[in-house]
């Protein structure tokens, strides 16, 4: 409907029937100065006439519209419709003091209107002009009431539909950043372990120019493998956190477990570290969530190993103790910045600290503890704990 419309009809439904009021009162013939052949019943339509625009400011100010129009018919009769139209946009607000005010003045009017203009001279008449005059007045009131709880309603249900779909929308957003953060951590996992890699044989080649012809070649390779692994896995997380829109679940992102263990530590010994890797238990039996979360504890331990003590031997122990827990440790010397090969060292990535506070937040999310420091052996050790209770919950 035309916003035009919403006062439109309301000038016209209330002139109609502030017609058929002055005619009823007219044609009755028993209300003094109201016959057809008195000067006042038409200086009582054109009154009407005159008052009816004020209709078109109720919105504005509804208590001074309200009041003047019934004050009107304490007078003339065809204001009788528009005042009720505007004591229900009034009470509309629910404010209790401008409804006493409009209802006061509603009675008062009426018994005016009766005064000025009496109809007939018993007092049963009178009783039955107070008694319309009070039952209308419940009926504009209640309609204005009815009106404005409906609106108010209306309101709340909009409000209440507006903050659930930006709940929805929060949400989603938080799970989409949820998924796109946890991507990106798996993706440094795996990045540092292959960047470490490149770092130290890189340093090498660059450091040491005696090596033979075949070993150089072997280390070019193994530097060109893992930067195109490197280039390959980091085009593919770009990607998703370049766009929020893509569906996480359809990328493919790399999740090791435990099976992958063996492997991994392979790779560290072929490319010259020295890992002893000790297992107690069933590493292919593990939950995939905390068998994902065991492997990056180590993948990123070796990783800082090779980073910090290159040249150091390497203690990987894990126990898988079905139903209960999985109990991770990783340990190296300690070795002093002077003892690390000097080109290596040179070009290995800087000390952030990062990947140890990462490591914490990734036990503790899996419901687990991490802790770790250097011993009394001067070894620097790394001790997780991950609960067996927690594995659905990644």
């Amino acid at each position: 409907m035309p916003r035009w419309w919403g006062g439109t009809w309301r000038l016209l439904a209330s002139a109609l029937l502030g017609l058929v009021i002055w005619l009823a009162v007219v044609g009755d013939g028993t209300t003094a100065h109201y016959r057809f052949d008195e000067w006042w019943p038409y200086v009582d339509l054109a009154c009407g006439a005159a008052l009816l625009p004020l209709l078109l400011l109720r919105r504005r100010r509804p208590l001074f519209v309200a009041l003047v129009l019934i004050g009107s018919t304490a007078f003339v009769a065809s204001t009788v419709a528009a005042a009720g139209i505007a004591t229900i946009s009034l009470c509309t607000h629910r404010v209790r003091r401008d409804i006493v005010l409009a209802g006061v003045g509603w009675i008062v009017t009426g018994v005016v209107f009766s005064v000025v203009h009496h109809q007939g001279s018993g007092f049963g008449d009178r009783v039955a002009n107070l008694t319309t005059s009070v039952l209308a007045l419940a009926f504009v009131v209640a309609v204005g009431l009815f009106i404005g709880a409906r609106r108010e309603l209306v309101t709340q249900l909009h409000e209440r539909a507006e903050t659930a779909e930006r709940e929805r929308d929060l949400r989603v957003a938080q799970a989409r950043a949820g998924e796109r953060a946890r991507i990106a951590r798996e993706m440094h996992d795996v990045l540092a372990h292959r960047i470490s890699l490149v770092a130290m044989h890189s340093g090498a080649l660059a450091y040491r120019a005696d090596l033979p012809a075949e070993q150089v070649r072997e280390t070019a390779t193994l530097i060109q493998e893992n930067s195109h692994l490197a280039l390959t896995e980091l085009r593919e997380v770009l990607g998703v956190l370049r766009d929020p829109d893509v569906d996480q679940a359809q990328v493919a992102a790399p999740l090791p477990t435990l099976a992958q263990l063996p492997a991994l530590v392979q790779h560290e010994r072929d490319a010259g570290a020295s890992v002893d890797l000790e297992t107690d238990g069933d590493l292919e039996g593990v939950p995939e969530p905390l068998s994902r979360n065991a492997f990056r504890i180590i993948q990123e331990c070796l990783t800082n190993a090779r980073k910090h003590a290159p040249a150091s031997p390497v203690a990987v122990r894990i126990e898988v103790r079905a139903g209960k827990d999985v109990q991770v440790e990783v340990s190296n010397p300690v070795v002093a910045p002077s003892a690390a090969s000097g080109g290596t060292a040179s070009v290995a990535p800087t000390r952030s600290g990062l990947g140890l506070i990462g490591l914490t937040e990734r036990a503790v999310l899996a419901g687990g503890e991490l802790s770790y420091g250097v011993d009394r052996a001067r070894r620097f050790l790394v001790r997780a704990s991950l609960p067996w209770d927690r594995a659905g919950h990644d």
